[in-house]
């Protein structure tokens, strides 16, 4: 008898609540800097870098989402965003990584900053950024 009450109970909660597990700690070890790495495999795109550091840790973020290690894509794309901040494209690709590290509240935030430099964006990064979105929305 106690079951079905309990089921009733949960069932008139906020369905969203609790989506976002408590994990401040991920998103504080994403934050901190890291060195630039070999051997993780190569990938580049020519992103509207201001440095080419942060090109550098723009390119090894993405190195490491293609190869799955989620918090050090996040590492590296904070990491450029430090070198260059309006660098838009990084927010958008960091909310991939936010999303696959089950921290969807900053995946939304990155995705919303990265909108909102699209306007200095260049076509290309522009296009990854759309991409992004309607991934997102998906």
């Amino acid at each position: 008898m106690l079951w079905p009450l309990l089921a009733l109970s949960l069932a008139a909660q906020d369905p969203h609540a609790g989506h976002e597990p408590a994990r401040p700690e991920v998103v504080q070890i994403a934050a901190r800097p890291l060195p630039l790495r070999t051997g993780i495999g190569s990938a580049h795109d020519p992103v509207g870098a201001r440095s080419k550091n942060a090109q550098a840790f723009y390119d090894q973020g993405l190195a490491y989402l293609h190869s799955y290690v989620w918090l050090e894509a996040a590492r590296s794309f904070n990491h450029a965003l430090t070198l260059d901040p309006t660098l838009a494209v990084a927010h958008a690709m960091l909310s991939i990584a936010y999303m696959e590290l089950n921290v969807p509240g900053s995946a939304r935030d990155a995705l919303e900053r990265a909108r909102a430099l699209a306007g200095r964006a260049s076509d290309h990064d522009l296009r990854h950024i759309e991409a992004r979105t309607l991934q997102a929305a998906a």
